[in-house]
C-alpha cells in the first residue's frame, strides 16, 4: 500500500485534488459517530473541546470547514463508546459517489500517530497511519460511494483521536 503525501501549512489555502470536487459540493453529506468528546471547551485549552457552539466535539465540525481553531473537531475516545468499542465517523453521501481521494486533517498528531481504517460502503478499503497535524492525503479511490466510514485502531484505554477535518473529493 502506498500513499502520496501532501504537505499543508496553515496559512496557505486547502490542498485540492487535480479535476476532483469536494463531495459538499455535489450531494448533501450527512455524518454521525459512536460517541464524541461532550464536554464544553474553555480558552485555555485545558478542558475538553468544542467551544465553537459549545456542544464538544460532535461529528459535524469534521465538515464545517474550521480548520486553524483546535476547538472545532470530532474527538472521540475508546471510554465514551458503548463496550469500549472503535471510535467510528461515518459520511453518508445522498446520491453514490466516484471518490478520488480523502484527506483528513488530525489534530495534535505530530505528537502522536493515530491509525484509522477506511471502510467504503462497509468495506475495508486502507488502513492510514497519520503523520502529521496537517492533512493528510489517504490515497482513497472509490466507485458508487454512498458511505465512507473511519475507524480509530489500536487506542488505548486514555488516549484519543481528534480530527480536525474531512475533505472527501469526488469526480465533478
Amino acid at each position: 500500500m502506498s500513499y502520496e503525501f501532501l504537505s499543508w501549512e496553515e496559512t496557505e489555502s486547502l490542498p485540492t485534488v487535480v479535476d476532483a470536487v469536494e463531495v459538499g459540493t455535489k450531494t448533501e453529506v450527512g455524518v454521525s459517530a459512536t460517541a464524541h468528546d461532550v464536554r464544553p471547551g474553555s480558552s485555555g485549552n485545558d478542558v475538553g473541546c468544542g467551544e465553537v457552539g459549545s456542544l464538544g466535539c460532535t461529528a459535524t465540525n469534521t465538515r464545517d470547514g474550521i480548520v486553524s481553531d483546535i476547538e472545532s473537531r470530532w474527538s472521540c475516545a475508546t471510554s465514551l463508546v458503548p463496550d469500549e468499542g472503535p471510535c467510528q465517523i461515518e459520511f453518508t453521501f445522498a446520491e453514490p459517489q466516484n471518490i478520488v481521494d480523502i484527506q483528513v486533517a488530525f489534530w495534535n498528531d505530530n505528537e502522536r500517530v493515530s491509525t484509522l481504517e477506511v471502510h467504503v460502503n462497509g468495506e475495508l478499503t486502507h488502513t492510514h497511519e497519520s503523520y502529521d497535524d496537517t492533512f493528510n492525503t489517504l490515497g482513497v479511490t472509490a466507485t458508487e460511494a454512498s458511505t465512507v466510514m473511519l475507524e480509530s485502531v489500536a487506542l488505548l484505554s486514555d488516549e484519543w483521536i481528534s480530527l480536525l477535518e474531512v475533505q472527501i473529493f469526488v469526480t465533478p
